[in-house]
Parts: C-alpha cells; sequence; structure tokens
C-alpha cells in the first residue's frame, strides 16, 4: 500500500514538471515602452515609461526588468513601481530594476527613467529582460522571462537646439530653436519704431535675416548653426502734420511730429470769429489732446500717424461767439473725454455742470476753456459735480479731462546701492490699448493682473513712483510680452534646477537688469508676490519634488 503512494506521489510530481512554466502570472502580462516614440533637444530630458497590460491578472507583486539604452542619452532618473528612486552609481548604459511587495494595480508603471539628452541623432531605450509575478505564484512557481513586449523599445529622436537672445523691444513665442527649423521673432512696438535688427551665430551676423513687413522677422533655418544673438535699434517714427480749414493760417505749428515726443500747436484766435478744432491721427477722429490757453497738446504716445488738424473759422453772429439764442457748444476733450457726461450745448447766463465717472487706477485733471480762454469751475464732492459759474458762460466750452495712471511701486530686488524696481499698472484698459513707459509697451501679467515693467536705479521708492507717474501713459498698441509664472524662469521651455538657481543668482545680485532678458527678471517672481526673494527658490523646489512624485519632469 505504500508503494501506492509513493508511486502516486512520485507520478503527482513527474507531472508538475511536465507542466510547462508559463502557468505563472508572466503569460497574463504584455510589457511596453511609452511613449514609443519622441523628439527632443539636445540637452533636454525626456521620460519613458515601463507599462504593463494584461488580459488576466489586474495586479502584480514582483518584477525584475534589465533595461539599456544608446550612450547619447544619460540616465538621471530612475524610479521603480513601489516609488523609490534608485541608486544611480555606476550606471551608464543599462540598469536591473527589482523589486517585490504590495499588489500592484497593472496600471501602475513598473519603473519610470527619465533621460537627459546628449548628441543629436536617434537614441533608443530597449527591454533585455523582464520577469513579472503574483504574490499567489511564490510558492509554486518561479517567476516566469516575459515574452509578450508591445513596443520592446522606444525610439528617440535628439535635435540640435540653439538658445536665443532678444534685445529689448523683440518677443517671441519661443527663446530655443531646433537644428533644421527657422526662427520667427517679432517687434513690440512696430507701429511706433522703426526697427534696425541684426542677428548673429558665434559672432558672424546672419546675412539671410528676413524682413517679413509686418513688424516680424525670420532667420531661415539653414543659417541657425549655434546659440543666436539679436541685437536691434529703434528710432521713433515720424509723421507728417497737415493744418486744413478756413483758420488754418491761425494755427501755428511744425509739420512733422515724433512718437514718444508731445505736440504742440497754438491758436491765435480773431475778434468776432468762432473757431472749432477737429483733429484726426491716423485717419481716426482724435480728441485726447490737452488744451491750456489756445495751446494744444498731443501726449507724445498717441502720435502714431499722420496728423491732420482741421480749423473752422467762422464769423460770430452773437455775443461771445454764441448764437444770438444765447447757447454755446460743449465740447468733451482730453484721454478722459469718454468718462464725462453733460449736455451738449450751454445757455448764456445759465450754470453748467457735468460728472465723471472716475475709473479705478487714475488720477483726473480737468480744464475748462471758454472762447479760448481759460475760466474757473467748482467742484462739489459730495454729488461729485462740476460746475461753471453762470457769468462764465459767454461762449463755446471745451472742457479738458486728462486721465493719469497712478502706477504702483514695488521694491523687487535690492541691489548694491541700487534697486530694481517693479512698476505696475492695474488700471482697466481698454481693447487694443496697452500701458507704455516712456512710449514702450509694458509687459502684462494675468498673474497680478495689469500691466508690469521693471526699472533699476539708485532713487528711492517715492521719488521712483513720480517717475513712474510721468512715464506712465495708456495708448494704442500691444504688450511687449505675456509675463509668465510657471517655473520656466530661463525661457528654456521647461522647469528645472536651472531655473532655481538663477533665481538665488538674481536675488544674490549676481545679475543687472542689464544683464538679462527683462522678461526673465519678471518670471522669477513665481509665487507673484512682487518681490524676488528665497521664497520664489523654495516655490520651484516645491513644484520640482512634487512633479518627481507625480512620475513626470
Amino acid at each position: 500500500m505504500s508503494k501506492r503512494i509513493l508511486s502516486a506521489t512520485l507520478a503527482a510530481l513527474l507531472l508538475l514538471a511536465l507542466l510547462p512554466v508559463s502557468v505563472g502570472a508572466a503569460g497574463s502580462y504584455t510589457m511596453g515602452l511609452s511613449p514609443e516614440s519622441s523628439t527632443v533637444g539636445r540637452g533636454d530630458t525626456v521620460t519613458i515609461r515601463v507599462d504593463l497590460s494584461q488580459s488576466e491578472a489586474k495586479t502584480y507583486n514582483a518584477y525584475d526588468v534589465t533595461l539599456s539604452w544608446d550612450r547619447k542619452l544619460t540616465l538621471v532618473k530612475a524610479i521603480n513601481a513601489d516609488g523609490q528612486k534608485l541608486d544611480l552609481k555606476n550606471v551608464q548604459s543599462s540598469l536591473r530594476i527589482k523589486g517585490y511587495g504590495d499588489d500592484k494595480a497593472v496600471s501602475t508603471p513598473v519603473a519610470e527613467l527619465t533621460f537627459s539628452a546628449g548628441s543629436s541623432g536617434m537614441a533608443k531605450v530597449q527591454v533585455d529582460k523582464a520577469f513579472i509575478d503574483r504574490s499567489a505564484n511564490a510558492i509554486r512557481w518561479n517567476a516566469t522571462e516575459l515574452r509578450s513586449f508591445h513596443p520592446k523599445s522606444a525610439e528617440i529622436i535628439v535635435n540640435d537646439v540653439y538658445r536665443v537672445t532678444l534685445a529689448q523691444g523683440l518677443t517671441a513665442e519661443t527663446y530655443e530653436v531646433a537644428d533644421g527649423e527657422s526662427y520667427t521673432f517679432k517687434a513690440s512696438d512696430y507701429d511706433c519704431y522703426d526697427y534696425t535688427v541684426t542677428a548673429k551665430v558665434g559672432g558672424t551676423e546672419i546675412k539671410t535675416l528676413i524682413d517679413n513687413g509686418d513688424g516680424s522677422y525670420t532667420i531661415p533655418a539653414a543659417s541657425i548653426t549655434g546659440d543666436i544673438t539679436v541685437e536691434a535699434t529703434r528710432t521713433p517714427k515720424t509723421y507728417t502734420v497737415t493744418f486744413n480749414g478756413s483758420g488754418k493760417s491761425d494755427a501755428k505749428g511744425e509739420e512733422s511730429a515724433v512718437y514718444n515726443t508731445p505736440y504742440s500747436f497754438e491758436l491765435s484766435r480773431d475778434g468776432g470769429y468762432k473757431y472749432t478744432v477737429s483733429i484726426k491721427i491716423g485717419g481716426k477722429a482724435y480728441t485726447g489732446y490737452k488744451l491750456a490757453t489756445d495751446t494744444y497738446t498731443i501726449p507724445g504716445t498717441d502720435i502714431t500717424g499722420s496728423i491732420v488738424i482741421t480749423v473752422t473759422k467762422t464769423k460770430a453772429t452773437g455775443t461771445g461767439g454764441g448764437t444770438t439764442s444765447g447757447a454755446y457748444q460743449v465740447t468733451f476733450a482730453g484721454n478722459g473725454a469718454d468718462d464725462a457726461s453733460g449736455n451738449k450745448t450751454a445757455k448764456r447766463g445759465v450754470a453748467y455742470s457735468f460728472k465723471l465717472k472716475k475709473l479705478d487706477g487714475f488720477r483726473y485733471e480737468v480744464s475748462v476753456q471758454i472762447g479760448g480762454k481759460e475760466a474757473v469751475y467748482t467742484y462739489n464732492q459730495e454729488t461729485d459735480t462740476y460746475t461753471i459759474p453762470a457769468a462764465s458762460i459767454t461762449g463755446n466750452i471745451t472742457i479738458v479731462v486728462t486721465r493719469i495712471v497712478e502706477p504702483s511701486v514695488t521694491e523687487y530686488i535690492t541691489l548694491d546701492g541700487q534697486s530694481i524696481y517693479l512698476i505696475f499698472v492695474p488700471a482697466p484698459v481698454e481693447k487694443g490699448h496697452v500701458a507704455k513707459f516712456d512710449g514702450m509697451s509694458m509687459f502684462h501679467s494675468d498673474a497680478y493682473p495689469g500691466f508690469t515693467w521693471l526699472l533699476q536705479t539708485d532713487e528711492d521708492i517715492d521719488t521712483v513712483r513720480q517717475l513712474a507717474e510721468s512715464k506712465v501713459s495708456i495708448a494704442e498698441g500691444k504688450a511687449e510680452a505675456e509675463a509668465k509664472y510657471t517655473g520656466d524662469v530661463d525661457l528654456s521651455g521647461r522647469m528645472d534646477m536651472d531655473d532655481a538657481e538663477l533665481v538665488h543668482d538674481m536675488y544674490s545680485t549676481h545679475y543687472l537688469l542689464a544683464d538679462l532678458p527683462t522678461q526673465e527678471f519678471l518670471r522669477a517672481d513665481v509665487n507673484a508676490d512682487r518681490r524676488v526673494n528665497v521664497q520664489d527658490v523654495e516655490w520651484i523646489l516645491y513644484s520640482l519634488k512634487t512633479q518627481q512624485q507625480g512620475g513626470t519632469t
């Protein structure tokens, strides 16, 4: 009887020995590398996942995977399925990743490997061997070698990527360009300035730079063989000034006007006549001028096209240049004219009142001209009403409302003996307009939100506030560029440790404002508190740590 039992046991063991080893879990898994193909620039990073798919098993516990890669790639980070960061000492072109423990869903990557791309060309990452199993099989089967892959390798195309440094007033979608691609940038204030642009690669001027005629420029791909530096000089545009109308001989002014330089003309009024002045800039009606005792002044940032000044002179038919009925015309002018409300006519001997709908972020100045002469008015703060007394209503009235931007100023970075100040304009800006500093379009920030500019000086903050108020205006145009706070401070297209180092060097006074593009200094304020300090470095480091834990770069 004991022999029969022994024979049965031996038969069972022989039967088990003859069963294929794939009875274990490996037969139900397929492994693949993702993404199967990708394109990166030289010096950029790329992450490859080792993924599983299955038809039967829902989990796995043990894994043993060996991968190899071309020497064009350098492994800079590796995380296994248990979230452990692997030691990469002495790792060159292959890595074995092993682990076991709790159940892991099949959707959990076996590993994530981040490579830095070296020399240009095609590089490959591939699986050499792989063993996957479940804990239920640990007491019966050895882990079997995986045979199903989709795909077993991943291809990485590494392109040469060159950095681009643009002069102030030039902007682009990206500040890198891959080998074999053309590069296009644009002038932000093309409507206001004439640009002379020079592009260089390795100190040699590019003779093939294309002026596209719309404020943008293109460097052909064949000319891009290294890092690019683009220099530019810009000269304010000059426009013609034309006087028309029956009273043009009574107006005196220069025959040309220059952008960002105020333009003034005088009107000498003859007694017994009434005058009407209308102005067009670039073919559009314009009322943003200032008026002081028959001197009309157009702010420099409004001079964006040819100017036509029409002076109409007609014989007066009533006292003070009005009409026999004693009715006078009321004209609102100045850049805040649209914020004023009042009747279009006034009556002789009757006080005239008007109101202003004042916008936040602006200060208002009001002046009144009657018959070309300054007139007094009163202001009632309780009712927010401006009133011209009845005795002053003796002729046509021009009310000039000047809207003055009130920018805020903060000390952005403290340097040795100087400071970099952040000038911020929170005021609402109508569509098609932009805040400008000394005639140059400011940067836009969604984070603050508003328009920003940086100024480096040894003046104190109160002096800078006064300067900013005199230099900042609202005019037609587009923002210099968008200030973004993604952590990509150096404009490389990604956030990494170099960005943290750059911010540290900025507030440690290693760089002055002239050393780097203004946009890099603006992007350094990653926490958007209008200052650059160690907290911005901490923000970047925390973000990088969070990304690593999430398995991204």
